[in-house]
């Protein structure tokens, strides 16, 4: 049985038919079946690559008033992948190393015919394995940008299963806890006189007093009311307030944006990015960054909202911001990025960090609505 040949589409450059001739049969001899389309100038091949889709190209390096190097740069001008092979019965040194740094793929002497079939075999190997790499960048750039709309996606369920429960929380068990108040007064009122009554009435008072209060910061750190009635600024002064009597910190914090203008400036997604970044960032610092200063600045810059959040802690390292587990950061930059925004992390060791959100306001509005 007849051994298969591998069909090749050609385009042959060569105005010499003998020549021509000797290269389709040393590609048959190489185990190729060549469909051949001939060219010879420059209007004939222009008119070859707009009809035709071609696995190689072999061209003669010096035709009348038409050179290999006329026709690589052509194969370049239409962008297609080709394989592009001169073949010359004489070439220079000087004009082989410029047609290879043009593009060529290999040249061939005329007299050494018997290399063509190899070389076509290792760069159309090669070419394979180039779209094969270029299909893999694209399918992974795709799945990149899947990953971050789901990433995105998820966010914003959680922010609002988030204000779901913080208001369930306020209405039932807000509620629940504040009868219950209610009631213990009402039997304080009545039975305050009975020997011990009246103690174990005040201790259960504390009590619902301790529960109403963890309650509302649940509800707070869920979903802080400020954001939603007063504002972004509000929150943050807030947040800032909250953070520096819980830490003890020095710092200031520098706002160039009124407070009771902001929501006619920052759409509600972009609002709830910055506070959860503003959040996330002072929460690393308070686990990790052994800092005596935090500085806060809030301000609107070339139509943008910049949030600047500075420490003097130990800083880090560029491994231990990018290292496996560092989700943190990580999902600072990708709800920054998705909302057409961007952040920077700047830290070294023993310089402190400086954490620098930049989000285009306004980008939210349509899917907020």
């Amino acid at each position: 049985m007849p051994e298969s040949k591998m069909p090749l589409e050609l385009l042959l450059i060569e105005d010499d038919e003998d020549d021509a001739l000797l290269i389709v049969e040393e590609l048959r001899d190489g185990g190729y079946a060549p469909a051949v389309t001939r060219a010879w100038s420059r209007a004939t091949m222009h008119q070859a690559l707009a009809c035709h889709a071609f696995d190689v190209i072999i061209c003669d390096h010096k035709l009348p008033g038409f050179s290999a190097i006329d026709a690589l740069l052509l194969l370049l001008e239409s962008r297609q992948d080709i394989l592009f092979i001169i073949v010359s019965g004489t070439i220079g040194e000087e004009l082989a190393v410029e047609a290879m740094k043009s593009g060529a793929h290999d040249f061939i002497m005329k007299h050494s015919l018997a290399r063509l079939p190899p070389a076509v075999a290792n760069g159309l190997l090669s070419r394979d394995m180039r779209r094969s790499a270029a299909a893999a960048q694209v399918e992974v750039r795709a799945s990149r940008e899947r990953l971050r709309e789901l990433s995105s996606h998820l966010e914003s369920v959680r922010e609002q299963e988030r204000a779901r429960l913080a208001r369930e929380i306020h209405d039932e068990l807000g509620g629940l806890l504040t009868g219950l108040k209610m009631d213990i007064a009402w039997l304080g009122r009545r039975t305050g006189a009975i020997p011990d009554v009246g103690a174990k009435l005040q201790a259960m008072t504390r009590l619902t007093d301790d529960a109403i209060r963890t309650v509302r910061r649940i509800i707070t750190d869920l979903r802080p009311s400020l954001l939603d009635d007063l504002g972004l600024i509000a929150a943050v002064e807030w947040q800032w307030s909250e953070f520096r009597q819980r830490m003890g910190m020095r710092g200031t914090l520098a706002l160039g944006v009124e407070p009771n203008v902001t929501t006619l400036l920052f759409d509600e997604r972009t609002a709830v990015a910055a506070f959860r970044i503003l959040q996330e960032s002072l929460t690393n610092i308070a686990r990790h960054a052994e800092a005596e200063r935090v500085d806060v600045r809030v301000a609107v810059e070339d139509g943008a909202l910049v949030l600047e959040i500075t420490d003097d802690g130990i800083g880090m390292n560029s491994g231990q911001r990018n290292k496996s587990g560092a989700y943190g950061i990580l999902g600072m930059v990708e709800r920054a990025r998705h909302l057409g925004g961007e952040l920077s992390v700047d830290s070294s060791p023993g310089q402190g960090t400086r954490v620098r959100l930049r989000l285009p306001m306004g980008t939210g509005q349509e899917e907020a609505g």
